[in-house]
């Protein structure tokens, strides 16, 4: 019966993240003691549990008795001073709605008192087929659900961990200074008529045909594009490179299966470009005031901010990469079935972060290929079992996350995203997204703790290991 499971809040357990979240057990609703109810809790395998719970007659009746009193007291029915109704007028015109409410206490408070009694907490909402209440008979239902597996985690105490060190080179100062004078370019028109060539920003207008259909994501009006610096597709820039203004071109790119834009996907696509106009691109000189755009001084004021930027950068990248190795030892160390509802509901997650990701950008959502639905699959599993092994370390070590802390880190999130907290607070809130924030930072905070209790030594990062950081899978990313 639906209605009774949608009765019993056992919490979302929507994930988002690695923060796959495991619902708390609800609130414990015990109006009376149900001492004389027998329960038989059935094993399924490691992570599904049916208990058959027989609630007595005269608990049934007790309830019956409860609920008849109430509705007494409050019909109002012609002839009958308000609760002076006779009992069985009141059976017989509320008897439905009388059966349908016993029912649904009942339910609720003999089962979170079974699974407080049994420390049995659901990861999903239970699948409940109770037999019909009857006055003067035993009350029996079934309830089927998921939880998660027993395993004890230890070990995860004076792990030996290796934390990368980097130092800030001179290259990567100037680096970044080069990507700030790029930013700050200026489109300057040209002093004299030329043809196109790197380095130079170009204005066209632009239509794309597939077996000569017009597609409505290739046509562009007086589009900007900066030519020379591998932002485009190489063949489309070398058909740009030599055109001169008010020239007009035709050319044929082969776009790959999985190109964005469906239409074109695996295709030829007959391109027909005008050339509006051609800017040079000018770069701003390293000087004082340049850095006084950013407020400050001088030129060594800036190299120093870039500096201790970037080594805050490689911190991050190092503590990333250290946890990221935390959670490698911790999967390798347990071995366990893993809740199919929870691997479910993390594959709908990434799924729909998936479509996202391309909708925000304003492109089409493509098909999900093999490759990518098999990445989402493994990074499902990856991710439930990560919150699995952390959520029983932080039972462990009683380690929680306050709701001042969950309030400090909105407060982060919606100063920069320059939303007022109260508003995005309440975002959070009408699509059940604090109880995944409070699962994310209880995480990070597991982590924290393994970090401080470890035997942690400091190597320099070697060239290869530089690459492999580079490759490291997110488990957090479907594609």
């Amino acid at each position: 019966m639906a209605e009774l499971a949608d009765a019993l809040d056992l919490g979302s357990s929507t994930a988002k993240g690695v923060g796959v979240r495991l619902p708390p057990l609800a609130l414990i609703l015990l109006s009376r003691g149900f001492d004389n109810m027998k329960v038989d809790i059935e094993r399924i395998n490691s992570t599904e549990r049916k208990l058959a719970i027989c609630v007595p007659a005269e608990e049934v009746d007790n309830n019956f008795a409860e609920l008849i009193n109430d509705f007494r007291k409050s019909a109002s029915v012609k002839g009958f001073r308000q609760g002076r109704t006779p009992v069985s007028l009141i059976e017989s015109m509320y008897g439905k709605q009388i059966v349908a409410e016993a029912t649904s206490k009942i339910v609720n408070d003999t089962f979170y008192k079974v699974l407080e009694e049994n420390k049995l907490v659901p990861v999903n909402k239970p699948r409940l087929e109770p037999e019909e209440l009857k006055k003067g008979s035993d009350f029996n239902y079934t309830a089927e659900f998921e939880v998660v597996p027993e395993f004890e985690a230890e070990g995860y105490v004076g792990l030996e961990l290796t934390k990368e060190k980097q130092e800030v080179k001179e290259e990567k100062i100037q680096e970044a200074l080069d990507r700030l004078r790029e930013k700050a370019a200026e489109a300057v028109p040209l002093k004299m008529d030329r043809k196109v060539k790197k380095g130079d920003y170009v204005f066209i207008d632009q239509q794309g045909f597939v077996d000569g259909k017009l597609l409505g994501d290739l046509k562009k009006d007086n589009l900007q594009l900066l030519v020379g610096e591998q932002k485009l597709i190489e063949d489309f820039e070398k058909n740009l490179i030599g055109m001169k203004k008010g020239e007009e071109k035709e050319f044929t790119i082969s776009y790959d299966d999985d190109f964005v834009i469906k239409e074109a996907a695996g295709k030829e696509v007959n391109f027909k470009v005008k050339l509006n106009d051609i800017k040079e691109r000018v770069l701003p000189e390293l000087s004082d005031e340049f850095a006084k755009q950013y407020e400050l001084a001088n030129m060594e004021e800036l190299k120093k901010r870039i500096e201790e930027d970037l080594e805050k950068q490689l911190e991050d990248q190092a503590d990333g990469k250290l946890r990221q190795d935390i959670i490698k030892k911790l999967l390798a160390k347990y071995n366990f079935d893993l809740p199919q509802s929870l691997l479910d509901q993390e594959k709908n997650f990434l799924l729909s972060r998936y479509a996202n990701d391309y909708q925000s950008k304003g492109l089409e959502v493509p098909e999900i290929t093999k490759n990518v639905q098999s990445n989402i699959d493994k990074r499902s599993e990856t991710n439930v079992k990560v919150s699995i092994v952390l959520g029983k370390i932080a039972d462990n070590e009683d380690i929680f996350v306050s709701d001042a802390e969950v309030d400090n880190t909105l407060k982060e999130m919606a100063a920069m995203y320059r939303i007022p907290f109260d508003q995005f607070k309440q975002t959070y809130e009408k699509n059940n997204l604090l109880q995944g924030l409070e699962s994310r930072l209880t995480e990070q905070k597991v982590l924290d703790f393994i970090i401080e209790q470890a035997k942690i030594k400091e190597k320099k990062a070697s060239k290869k290991e530089k690459e492999a950081d580079k490759n490291e899978i997110d488990i957090n990313s479907a594609n």
